[in-house]
């Protein structure tokens, strides 16, 4: 299923700063109703029936960071196959336009050119101190790109690495499975 991410193009800091990501939060629902925060200043949500009712991923895109906008935040929109591959391809919409759309059956080939630190560097909701330390491994061993990682057999990364390992291959191949969990953030705002 489409996933697609929303990065705010700062990081959010303070009461000020929540409130004007609240703000934000309130924009993107407006277009996609089950909008989950997955850090801050980063929300991901399920494109595909907003994507068909708004007439397409990019116009999505298009539209949901001209209402931001409008709000004075710059923001990314990222959509593919997959949250994590969302969220990645949010990251790297900055250099080629204010939105990176992987087509359906793209993502592995997206994610296999992506450094393993992304691993480590993207707030995964389920990350944990092992991913990311094995992040760090994988690179100390010479597997510099997700496609390395990919390419090596799931059964042989599940023996060496446990569940972790496993984890983060099938994140490698794009065959992420978790779903958006719509919710606003646990702090309150004032």
């Amino acid at each position: 299923m489409p996933h697609s991410a929303t990065r705010a193009g700062y990081k959010p800091a303070g009461p000020q700063a929540a409130r004007l990501f609240e703000r934000v939060i309130a924009v993107v629902t407006g277009f996609c109703p089950n909008v989950e925060v997955t850090e801050p200043g980063v929300c991901a949500f399920g494109a595909r029936g907003p994507a068909r009712y708004f007439g397409g991923e990019a116009v999505l895109a298009s539209k949901i960071i001209a209402a931001v906008a409008e709000l004075g935040v710059e923001s990314r929109v990222g959509v593919a196959d997959g949250m994590f591959a969302a969220q990645l391809a949010a990251s790297s919409a900055g250099p080629v336009g204010p939105f990176l759309v992987i087509p359906p059956g793209g993502t592995a080939g997206f994610l296999a050119t992506q450094p393993v630190s992304v691993l480590a560097d993207q707030g995964l909701a389920d990350q944990n101190m092992a991913t990311r330390d094995l992040a760090g491994l994988l690179k100390r061993l010479g597997l510099l790109t997700l496609g390395d990682l990919a390419a090596l057999p799931v059964s042989d990364v599940a023996s060496r690495f446990g569940d972790t390992g496993e984890a983060v291959h099938r994140l490698a191949r794009g065959l992420d499975s978790r779903r958006s969990r719509p919710g606003r953030p646990t702090a309150t705002c004032p």
